[in-house]
């Protein structure tokens, strides 16, 4: 799990201790308690605690159930800024009280949210078309319109005689996210099991061996595609 998506559970459980915190406080006596608590302590539980961690876990899981990377990790970085600030900044605001601070704060942690929505959308793709039928295994998606060899490749003939080759969604899912990718001099000839390149991830460091032997010069490919 990257680390920005374990500062979100991390946070969610702060939020939900300073939100029983609250809660406790004002049971005791409203007086200890400036502002408006109620809408204190049902922010700091909703979106401080419920929220941060459907953002934490759902960055983390929605990848690995659609089989495609997420969108942007830069978004989602924005995102982890906006809503911390914006919730922060909104809770000050009704303690003080201070209108203005607690209305910024609602912008931006709006923003975070608007974020986490486009990020979804582009990463789960709902109006995506499959042109080709798709098997499952144990969560993973083998879609039957590629070649598959007995480890964990698969291969992609194209029109003009080249081929994409990539790793499974079940290799990924083992793998983890890769973080670095070499490749293969472009123009070199590679028999079937020769490496043609090197892939690092959290979990794993290896070659990709050539599925078959190329015949034609290895051309470069993209690390969406190998990863």
């Amino acid at each position: 799990m990257l680390a920005r998506n374990r500062w979100f559970i991390a946070a969610a459980l702060v939020y939900a201790l300073a939100g029983g915190l609250v809660g406790l406080a004002w049971l005791t006596d409203p007086a200890l308690v400036p502002g408006n608590a109620l809408r204190l302590h049902a922010h700091l539980m909703l979106v401080g605690f419920v929220g941060m961690m459907i953002f934490g876990v759902g960055l983390h899981v929605l990848p690995r159930f659609t089989g495609r990377a997420l969108y942007s990790e830069r978004l989602a970085d924005w995102q982890f800024a906006l809503v911390n600030a914006g919730l922060v900044a909104m809770v000050s605001g009704w303690l003080v009280p201070l209108t203005s601070v607690a209305r910024t704060g609602g912008a931006l942690l709006w923003a975070g949210l608007a974020l986490f929505a486009l990020n979804v959308v582009a990463t789960v793709r709902p109006w995506a078309r499959r042109g080709y039928a798709m098997a499952e295994y144990q969560g993973c998606e083998l879609p039957e319109d590629l070649w598959y060899d007995l480890d964990y490749l698969w291969a992609r003939p194209n029109d003009d005689g080249t081929f994409v080759v990539g790793m499974t969604d079940p290799a990924q899912t083992m793998a983890g996210r890769v973080v670095a990718a070499t490749f293969r001099k472009v123009g070199s000839h590679r028999s079937a099991g020769r490496s043609v390149a090197t892939l690092e991830s959290g979990k794993w460091v290896g070659g990709v061996p050539a599925p078959f032997d190329a015949t034609r010069p290895v051309a470069p490919i993209t690390s969406r595609s190998a990863a």
